[in-house]
Parts: C-alpha cells; structure tokens; sequence
C-alpha cells in the first residue's frame, strides 16, 4: 500500500483497524482525496482479499494530534 500517502500506523486484528499517519496537510489533503475517488478502499479491498475478506465497510476517523498537543 505504498502508493497510499502517509503510512500505516498499526492493524488491529479484532476489528480490522488501519491507523494511517499524514505527518503533512499536504499528506492529509491527498489522503482525503484517495478516499473520495474510492482509491483507498480498493487499496484495503485489495490487500484484505489476500487474506479472504470479501467485503469492506470503510469508516474513517480523523484525529488531530497536532491540535491536542497545543
């Protein structure tokens, strides 16, 4: 999933959690922009395929860290 801006964070298996990092706005604009067209979607669909997942609901959550911090 390297053609994906930012990087995985950590996959919690239970729930199939994916943390993405965007460590830019820039990452984070391109992020929002892969989601919108379906591009991360197929990307997961693809990648979890490999592992017999057929279906996926895709929820994201933004978190600001940065925001917290101040």
């Amino acid at each position: 999933m390297a053609d994906l801006p930012g990087r995985i964070l950590n996959i919690t298996p239970s729930s199939i959690l994916v943390k993405f990092v965007c460590d830019t706005e820039e990452k984070i604009l391109a992020f929002m922009k892969a989601f919108a067209t379906g591009t991360v979607k197929q990307r997961l669909q693809e990648e979890f395929s490999k592992f017999g997942f057929k279906k996926l609901e895709v929820t994201i959550t933004v978190e600001d860290h940065e925001s917290e911090m101040r």
